[in-house]
């Protein structure tokens, strides 16, 4: 079986229901959806910022645990 006769063969094999279908649109996210994905990217930010910031979150300062 040659190459033409493989694509003839899978041409014929497509059903009408699949290309309907492949012919409309994606359905949308919905708008919660996508605010919820930008508040969650906010929080990371938030998050990483305020973990790398000097003397907030996690990071330790040269004097911590020394007596006043």
């Amino acid at each position: 079986m040659n190459r033409e006769e493989e694509i003839k063969r899978w041409q014929a094999s497509i059903d009408d229901d699949l290309l309907e279908e492949a012919q409309r649109p994606l359905p949308r996210g919905s708008a919660a959806l996508r605010w919820g994905g930008l508040a969650a990217c906010l929080c990371a930010a938030a998050l990483a910022l305020a973990l790398a910031l000097p003397g907030h979150g996690a990071a330790q300062r040269a004097d911590c645990g020394a007596p006043p």
